[in-house]
């Protein structure tokens, strides 16, 4: 019966500490993803609306894990259009978009800010987010790091750093607080921005 008990207990610990990165529907009425989870002061590094938010064509995600690469930027994508961004390029996709477009031999790399600003003031305001999550310590234990950049300055417009327990949900205690975040940011750039 104890081994039973254990085997029981550790299946809940293991499925505990796992790392879905599912996208949830934000509720109807607040657009955000339901979570008990809250960024605190000590998490929230940088927060400035950006007046040019209108003005950006697409955002760049650059996603990365050591958990599941794909996974979570997939998860990034989904969310990040959830909360009201139209048109996400991943680092692929981006660099697809500059061959196409006939800009490769003005941009070789999108691999560092300079690139990335050379890239916008050729081709036009764009936001550039770098989201980074990873098991921070122990079974259950996250670090989630995201910044939202205007390529052009290289100005950081929203850091966000949350090192987390995850003792029941990843995506409710880790990713969707960092998320609702994002929306806040997002929104009240748009607000200030049509002000």
């Amino acid at each position: 019966m104890k081994k039973i008990v254990g085997i029981i207990l550790l299946s809940s610990l293991i499925g505990a500490c796992a790392a879905p990165f599912q996208v949830a529907p934000p509720d109807q009425s607040t657009g955000k993803f339901k979570t008990r989870g809250k960024i605190s002061e000590d998490e929230l590094v940088t927060y400035k609306v950006f007046s040019n938010i209108n003005e950006s064509q697409y955002v760049y995600l650059n996603a990365e894990s050591q958990m599941d690469q794909l996974q979570f930027e997939n998860f990034m994508v989904e969310s990040l259009k959830s909360i009201g961004f139209d048109k996400i390029f991943t680092e692929e996709e981006l660099a697809s978009y500059v061959i196409e477009k006939g800009l490769a031999d003005s941009v070789p790399s999108i691999s560092d800010l300079l690139a990335l600003r050379r890239l916008a003031k050729i081709d036009g305001q764009f936001i550039y987010i770098d989201a980074t999550v990873n098991n921070s310590g122990g079974c259950c234990w996250f670090k989630f790091d995201l910044k939202v950049y205007d390529p052009i300055t290289g100005e950081k417009y929203l850091v966000i750093t949350r090192n987390e327990l995850n003792d029941l949900n990843f995506d409710n205690e880790v990713l969707y607080p960092v998320v609702n975040k994002v929306k806040d940011w997002r929104d009240d750039s748009v607000s200030s921005a049509t002000e």
